[in-house]
Formats: structure tokens, sequence, C-alpha cells
């Protein structure tokens, strides 16, 4: 019977909330998406209103949630029934009634799933108040994985609703004691708190910039340019690619995730051959004003980030613009000397691209040209492994400002060593080269750094 009235309820009132509700649905990752298997878990979120529990439903379409509900619900009839039927279970707060539990924790050993709000009671403020134990011990009773996520319930206005789904936490990899203290408790609700927090910058992120999604109406004339230049890069410049040091086209080309692309700069035509070579991703190349001319409506509309020159000052909107396309998990391409140039040596290298990857936290793309591009003639592209800051420092080293200067140095190094590769004679014994090359020398973190980090 309840199976039945569930996939009526389904059938006749999705379209019907999926229209009031205008639900848009995001994953912290949208590389690494959380995947709703047999295992079963805990689906956590924070808590406005009553239509919290359909966004839950509706973001979760193919799976059958039982979500935990306040005696308040309970006290009409006609909705108690509905709540039964759709697979609701009663929380009787008021008389301290703990039969609620033992009901969740059949469904989970099932490999069901379980939707629970840990604040308790509505919440209208902008901070999310303390969360309630009842969580961590399903998850210790349980040993399933606690899913949480994060609501903007916009129902019954202009504006969208949105839910972003962060990745699974397993509370055995923080309580070991099969019994723990209060203060074990209070220090895993804490971190809850603070991963649902997370979640609501995130989404704040993905609001502000338009990188989600694969196909995003928001670039249609950069999508067009891209099909326009497929052709012309690849028939009129040809190009050959050298993988150095280990580097290969699935990783150091096709880019997973947010990253940031550094190169020399050459030609006017550089940023369109990036946008080809890494045509995986939507590229979004940061230009300096003076080099849009009078068309900054077609370089807005391909995807660039345009950079205003000030006279002693950097461009804060530009950086911060910048560092939410790398949280985004979008990828941001940079020329780190600043300027064009037609020389073999490449000028000497501004702090901004170290800055950036760390304050967006993205791993760095080598991307080194031998020649500027010339028509019918053959290209040379130099690329190197991509560069995370998280392997060569420390969590604390991230935070410290004189970070930037140390990783401009090692960007330069790399830099050097692929300016140098390029233009050595090709019999040269790689022997000697390496003999050349020697990288700074950083410290690295330790094992229980990483751990903790």
């Amino acid at each position: 019977m309840k199976f039945l009235f569930r996939m009526f309820a389904k059938i006749t009132g999705g379209p019907f909330f999926a229209l009031f509700l205008r639900l848009r649905k995001y994953h912290l990752n949208p590389w690494k998406k959380v995947k709703l298997n047999k295992e079963g878990a805990i689906i956590i979120a924070n808590h406005t209103s009553t239509a919290d529990f359909f966004i839950l439903l509706l973001a979760f379409w193919r799976k059958y949630i039982h979500m935990l509900v306040g005696e308040d619900f309970y006290r009409k009839k006609s909705w108690g029934r509905m709540l039964n039927l759709i697979g609701a279970i009663q929380v009787k707060r008021n008389l301290q009634d703990m039969s609620f539990m033992g009901e969740s924790l059949k469904i989970l050993e099932k490999g069901g799933y379980i939707g629970l709000f840990p604040e308790g009671r509505f919440n209208k403020t902008k901070t999310l108040n303390p969360f309630q134990p009842a969580v961590v011990y399903l998850a210790l009773k349980s040993n399933k994985p606690i899913i949480p996520t994060y609501l903007e319930n916009n129902a019954g206005t202009k504006k969208r609703s949105r839910i972003i789904i962060g990745q699974k936490i397993y509370v055995r990899d923080y309580i070991k004691s099969s019994n723990p203290s209060k203060e074990e408790i209070d220090r895993f609700l804490l971190l809850l708190q603070n991963k649902v927090n997370e979640l609501k910058k995130q989404l704040r992120v993905y609001k502000s910039v338009p990188v989600y999604g694969f196909i995003n109406f928001h670039w249609w004339l950069l999508e067009i340019v891209r099909l326009i230049f497929i052709p012309l890069t690849y028939i009129v410049f040809p190009t050959k690619f050298h993988y150095l040091d280990g580097a290969n086209r699935k990783k150091d080309l096709n880019i997973k995730g947010g990253g940031l692309i550094l190169s020399n700069h050459r030609t006017f035509y550089d940023p369109p051959a990036i946008m080809i070579h890494y045509g995986y991703r939507r590229v979004h190349v940061i230009m300096a004003e003076d080099a849009t001319f009078k068309f900054k409506w077609f370089f807005k509309g391909i995807g660039c980030i345009i950079y205003h020159r000030q006279h002693g000052a950097n461009d804060p909107r530009c950086f911060m613009t910048t560092i939410n396309y790398l949280r985004g998990h979008g990828v941001v391409a940079l020329y780190p000397e600043g300027h064009l140039t037609r020389g073999k040596k490449m000028l000497p290298l501004e702090d901004g691209a170290a800055y950036f990857a760390l304050s967006g936290n993205a791993p760095i793309y080598f991307y080194y040209m031998k020649y500027q591009h010339k028509p019918f003639k053959m290209n040379h592209i130099y690329i190197l492994p991509r560069l995370d800051p998280k392997d060569y420092f420390t969590s604390e080293e991230l935070a410290d400002k004189n970070t930037i200067s140390q990783l401009t140095k090692i960007i330069h190094d790399k830099f050097s060593y692929l300016e140098n590769y390029a233009f050595s004679d090709q019999k040269t014994n790689r022997k000697e080269m390496d003999k050349w090359y020697k990288p700074i020398d950083i410290k690295h973190p330790s094992e229980s750094e990483k751990i903790e980090k």
C-alpha cells in the first residue's frame, strides 16, 4: 500500500513540485558526485520551512527517503496519514520518545535512506543552530555514511530553490570508541555543522559565477567561437604536443575539476588556441582591458575575465572573479608574464599566478609554446605534469603570505626548464638536461600533516 501510494505521489505530485520549487541541484565537486547505492545513508540538511521536506524528496527522486518529522505535523489526522503513507517517521520530541531510533535503524540496516534536519526545528536566521546528537547515534549504530546537504528554499517566489550535496562522511573515521564521550560527540557535531557551512559557501560561489554544468547557455557565444576555431586551429595551425617528465594527455590536457593554466604569451591567437587545445573544458582566459579594444562585449561573451590595469593597484573585481571561478571548479588561463612577448626568453613572472592557485585551491597546468603560432607551420607545445601546491606545502604554509613568493619561484623554475628544453639541441643527452634542471628544494608535508589536512 505504501509503495503504491508513494509511486502515485511521485507521478502526480512530482511535476507540480518541480514547477513550484524550480529546484537546481549542485554537487560540492561535480567531478566526484555522490552516488546513492544500496549501501544506505543518512541525509542531513539545514531547516527553514516545511518545503525543505519536499526539496529533499525531489533532489533524491530515485530513492525512497524516510524523513524524520516532528509530532507537530501529525496533529491533523489527514497530514499524519499522508506522512505515514510516504514513509515518514514520527519524532515525539515533547515525550522524549526514542522509538523513532529503532525504526530508523531497521530501515538503514536494510540499505534504506533516512532524511533528517539535525537543527531540530525551523531556523530562518543566517547561522545554523547547534546540531542534535540523534544523527551521531544513528550513524554509530548503523555504521552508515552521512551525506550533508545545504538547502536554499525559495518556494513560492520568483527565485529558484537550490540544493548542494556534499561528500559522504563516515563517523568511524572520527570516533573510534564504541562508547564515545559527550566531548567526542559534540566535536563531531561541530564538524558536521562546519561541513554544511562549507556547502553554503560553495553554493554562493556557484551562484556568483556561471561555471556549473556541461551545458550552459550563458556561454553560447563561446561555444559558437569554439566551433568556428576548431578547424582553423587544427588545419591552419597544426600542433605537436611534447609531454615531459611523465605528463600525458589524459591527466594534463584533459582537465577534470578546477585548474589554472599558465602559458607564455607570443601572439594574439594564443587565447583561442588554448581554448581549443583544452577543448574538453570551458577555459576562461584573463585578458588586459587594453587588449580587448572596443570589443569588450565579445571577449566577455566568450568567457574572458577582463583585467583593468591600475597604477600602483590591482583589480580586486578581477581577482575575486578569478578565485570564484577556480573555487567553482572552473578552468582559468593566465599569462604570468603580464605582457605579450615575442622573444625566446620569458619575462620575470608576476605573483598573480601563485596567488590565484593558493586562494582558489587549484592545481597548476603548464603550457609552453616554442614559437608563436604561424599558419601552416608545425607549432610545438610542451606540457609538464600538473603542480598541486598541496604536494609542496603544509596546511600552515598554504595559509602563509610568504608562500606566494616561494610558489612563484617554483613556477619560474618549471618554465625555465621548459624554455631550456624547447630551444636546446634535440640531440642533447637528457642526462645533461637533468644536470641543468635543479628544482627548488621545498619541504614536503609529512604523512601525519597530510592526514590532518
